[in-house]
């Protein structure tokens, strides 16, 4: 800290001694005798013993003030003459013993920093004048967006609100990576320094039965604050307080050592005793501190992925890391329910993970009613890392390495995301919601690897392991490329509770065309041979090989509509057929229909169309009675083209509650991943149509 910095915002009589002492001397050195002469009028009992330098040059005024017959006049009419330099007219003032004209000239002049000087050398700390100069440099600050200098003018008048105040207000910035920021740090660590005082100024009368401040015992805090706030929570100091070093240890927990976030939640070990306002938030961040606790066990190895229940060897030998030997479990899951200044869905990612883990681990040891309790947990552990994952690699230039702090950052979650998946899945007999969940934390932490430089993007990949990538992030189990689309079909049924085999959008085309005016029928040859462009397309697109493509067009639009109607069915039925892929012609179809709903969507809205379905002696005959025949005997076809029924557990529904674990999040995840994004973007979008409600 530099000699003038320290000065300013410490606060502190030596420090500003000390300073002008330096700066006299700076002076003399640099032979400007005038200008060092003019500084010993700020403090002039500092320089008592120190002999005036011999024959000292002045400047004109000065020499003219000297020989006046007046010389008070004469320095007065200095103080006031605008044209003289303003150190000139301060000290003439300090020379008439002038001390607040002085330091309003400085302030005058917007020159903050010498007039706090000025003020500090000459008054006591507490003093109105002094006050007032912090709080006006305050102002300057925050109107040039230093929110966190303000915060250090705050600091030195002891006005701890104003400070934790200015301080949140800069910290409210969303965090621009997922590493250690040392400037978040320092600034979250002067709030909890802030909000320590804070905390016990105000926490008078809430901790009954707590203690005197003096006995100094850790232990002397009322351990019910952890979950009844109802003593401390309607003072808005007390929750800033609480806020403040929540975040202190937030920016703790994102250095990588996790001892460091334990010991902010914990409030010590300390080398002194804890102040009353310590003591007040030690109380009230015990859950805090056993999810912290529980973190750091997780980052450390151990044989626990091992054991048959991977959870439950991992709550027996972690323990011990939480601060009593005889641990409560009623108090811990209480503790870690109820958390102060605490909201899942807002919260940061890394804290979110943490505190899931501690209340999984509270709720299987505590032996809670609900036994799905300490999975579901789990998961929201796992999704809370997933999307400070994803944001994160969206935010990186795209085809870039991150830089080593990003890197570090990126690999933040690494470790504690492939253990968390560790802790989720049995070691004999894992679900498929379990297999589904460490397929897509496999594909998280590949992409974060790549992204920080740590494994290379690019290789090769067969079409099976293609098809078993999408299978055990879609539907938890291993499947070829050729059975994707039926199990996705299983999958939508299951989804939509529904056993109906019918295409919707090809369905609701149907129902429209004998409604549509005449200019806005689809023509019957048309629609028949982008049918078929659209299920070759299909093909090409997930790279199937020797599908049959007959030509398209070898009849025109003077062939009877049974004869186009009969040849379109022969060609998709041989499609089918060729490509060895159930579902491939239906989806491919209901895709088409789903592009042309929504390419003429606007164009349908302006119509005036008959609300009921029309019946076979009010449709019209011609084009509409052509393409609405050739859509129904399209539907028809299409459920000899799914193949055999298959089966999709029941439990992966269970995924649709965590929004970056459900069926959405997963495509949009597989649709971006290489090398062969193409290729599983292609499927993804054809099995979601089948999905196409969620």
């Amino acid at each position: 800290m530099s000699g003038i910095t320290e000065s300013i915002f410490t606060n502190f009589q030596p420090f500003a001694d000390r300073w002008l002492e330096m700066e006299v001397q700076h002076k003399q050195q640099a032979e400007d005798p005038h200008r060092a002469r003019l500084l010993q009028l700020w403090a002039p009992e500092l320089f008592d013993d120190v002999p005036p330098p011999e024959m000292p040059l002045v400047s004109a005024q000065w020499l003219w003030a000297a020989l006046s017959n007046d010389p008070k006049t004469a320095l007065a009419e200095m103080v006031a003459a605008k044209s003289e330099s303003i150190h000139h007219r301060a000290a003439a003032a300090l020379v008439l013993g002038r001390l607040e004209d002085a330091v309003g000239l400085y302030l005058t002049n917007e020159l903050l920093a010498e007039a706090l000087l000025l003020a500090r050398l000459r008054l006591p700390s507490r003093h109105p004048l002094v006050l007032h100069i912090y709080r006006s440099w305050a102002q300057d600050f925050r109107r040039r967006g230093r929110q966190d200098q303000a915060a250090l003018c705050f600091f030195a008048t002891k006005e701890f609100g104003n400070a934790l105040s200015n301080l949140e207000d800069w910290l409210a910035v969303p965090r621009a990576v997922l590493g250690p920021d040392p400037l978040r740090l320092s600034g979250a660590f002067a709030a909890a320094k802030a909000a320590a005082q804070l905390a016990g100024v105000k926490a008078d009368g809430i901790q009954d039965g707590a203690g005197s401040q003096e006995d100094g015992s850790e232990d002397d805090c009322d351990a019910t604050l952890a979950f009844d706030h109802r003593s401390w929570w309607g003072r808005p100091e007390l929750r800033a307080a609480v806020q403040a070093w929540k975040r202190c240890m937030v920016e703790a927990l994102y250095t990588g050592d996790s001892s460091s976030a334990l010991k902010v939640a914990r409030v010590g070990p300390l080398k002194r005793d804890l102040s009353h306002g310590e003591r007040f938030l030690r109380g009230a961040f015990a859950g805090y501190a056993s999810a912290m606790a529980w973190w750091m066990q997780l980052r450390k190895e151990g044989e626990w992925p091992k054991a048959e229940c991977p959870l439950a060897a991992f709550v027996e030998t972690g323990s011990s890391c939480l601060e009593d030997d005889d641990v409560d479990w009623d108090f811990e899951w209480r503790a870690l329910t109820w958390l102060p200044a605490y909201s899942s869905s807002e919260e940061d990612c890394l804290l979110t993970a943490a505190v899931e883990l501690g209340r999984s681990c509270a709720s299987l040891a505590s032996g809670g009613r609900n036994a799905e309790a300490p999975w579901t947990h789990l998961l929201k552990a796992i999704n809370a890392l997933v999307k400070g994952a994803t944001s994160a690699l969206q935010t990186l230039p795209a085809n870039e390495i991150a830089s080593p702090a990003t890197a570090e950052g990126l690999l933040q979650v690494a470790t504690p995301l492939e253990r968390l998946v560790e802790l989720l899945r049995s070691a004999s007999d894992p679900s498929a919601r379990d297999l589904c969940v460490a397929a897509v934390t496999d594909l998280v932490l590949k992409k974060l690897k790549v992204a920080a430089g740590r494994q290379d993007g690019e290789r090769q990949v067969e079409e099976s392991d293609i098809g078993q990538t999408i299978g055990c992030v879609l539907f938890g189990q291993k499947s070829h490329i050729s059975e994707l689309f039926r199990v996705a079909r299983a999958y939508a049924r299951l989804h939509a509770d529904t056993s109906e085999t019918e295409s919707e959008s090809l369905e609701e085309l149907r129902e429209l065309v004998p409604k549509l005016p005449l200019e806005l029928v689809p023509d019957a040859w048309v629609v028949s041979e982008q049918l078929q462009q659209a299920v070759l397309g299909a093909a090409t697109s997930c790279g199937l090989q020797g599908v049959a493509n007959e030509v398209l067009n070898d009849y025109n639009e003077d062939s009877s509509p049974s004869a186009m109607i009969s040849k379109c069915l022969g060609r998709l039925s041989a499609y089918h057929r060729s490509c060895g892929v159930p579902g491939l012609v239906p989806l491919a179809i209901s895709g088409w229909c789903s592009q042309w709903l929504s390419s003429n969507q606007s164009a349908i809205k302006m119509q005036d169309l008959p609300e009921y379905d029309l019946d076979d002696e009010e449709q019209m005959e011609g084009p509409p009675a052509i393409t609405s025949e050739l859509l129904a005997k399209v539907a028809e076809l299409l459920p000899s083209c799914w193949g055999d029924e298959v089966a999709v557990p029941a439990e992966l529904l269970d995924l649709d509650a965590f929004e970056h674990l459900k069926w959405r999040s997963r495509l949009t995840l597989l649709a971006a991943q290489e090398p062969h994004a193409d290729v599983v973007a292609t499927w993804s979008a054809w099995i979601a149509l089948e999905n196409e409600d969620e």
